[in-house]
């Protein structure tokens, strides 16, 4: 009963955030900044897992896998971060958007697992990823695995995109 009570209002609130997305002045809006490359790596069929270490960006610690089979060829995998700014009309920015880039490949066969860190003191709600599309809307992001313990939130994407996460507030 309260896992189900937990999930709807986990979907309420993603739903207040999510519903105002549209063009009215109170919408979700990714505003685009500079993208800055903290790593590339090439990756191919047997897949392979790129970390953020060292880059003093607020990216540190993000770990991109992407698992054998994905890919049909080799490629070069970036990720950066994007300086941009992050409007809600509800919610905690976490101040964070990540660039993902699989090369040429337009499609994964399977899903990368993007973990990210995330401060669980920010908030005691979940944390909800999105995706920033190219007219700065959001689009929500699946959590696949939320870690508490080690603040880490992991989600999975098939395509090249542009992501943030948000502090839900409960």
């Amino acid at each position: 009963m309260r896992k189900t009570l937990a999930l709807l209002c986990l979907l309420v609130l993603t739903g207040g955030i999510m519903g105002q997305t549209g063009t009215s002045d109170q919408a979700a809006h990714f505003t685009f900044g500079t993208t800055r490359f903290l790593a590339e790596k090439n990756i191919g069929p047997q897949g392979g897992r790129l970390e953020i270490q060292g880059s003093g960006s607020p990216l540190e610690g993000m770990i991109l896998e992407i698992p054998a089979g994905a890919l049909d060829q080799e490629v070069i995998v970036r990720v950066g971060c994007n300086d941009g700014t992050l409007s809600l009309p509800a919610g905690i920015p976490s101040g964070m958007a990540a660039v993902i880039e699989f090369g040429q490949a337009p499609s994964l066969a399977q899903p990368a697992t993007i973990i990210v860190p995330f401060d669980a003191k920010k908030t005691g709600g979940p944390v909800q990823g999105y995706t920033i599309n190219d007219q700065g809307g959001l689009d929500l992001l699946m959590l696949a695995r939320l870690d508490r313990t080690a603040g880490q939130a992991a989600f999975h994407a098939f395509r090249s995109l542009t992501m943030t996460w948000v502090y839900l507030e409960m």
